[in-house]
């Protein structure tokens, strides 16, 4: 999973449910099957194709790989092969711009530390 750092810091509930939020994202990222990569705020990163919404790449035996993009008024389904390539051309852009899994635990750490 690739998240923005302004998703983590996006004031909404209470600090104390932020923290516990935060809390569970650690602890989700200790899974195995789980790696937990943050897209940093800062003048090298910049803006980046993250910032055009996001997206989940899936495939499956049943019907190969695709993508589902999410919207106000609903999601969509995207399956035709070349629209999908483009979707994990977005996501290694993305994923290029994200801290290693270690800094990204320090800063969603720090994060939460911070949030009173």
């Amino acid at each position: 999973m690739i998240l923005s750092q302004n998703a983590l810091e996006w004031p909404v509930g209470s600090p104390d449910i932020m923290r516990r939020q935060l809390a569970h994202l650690l602890a989700a990222g200790e899974q195995w099957n789980v790696v937990l990569r943050v897209v940093p705020r800062n003048w090298e990163t910049g803006a980046y194709l993250g910032l055009d919404g996001s997206f989940t790449r899936l495939s499956g035996a049943d019907y190969g790989e695709v993508a589902y993009t999410e919207s106000p008024e609903g999601g969509r389904l995207v399956s035709l092969a070349e629209d999908v390539r483009k979707f994990a051309v977005r996501h290694d852009r993305i994923s290029a711009k994200a801290l290693p899994a270690g800094a990204s635990r320090d800063l969603i750490w720090n994060v939460m530390e911070a949030m009173t």
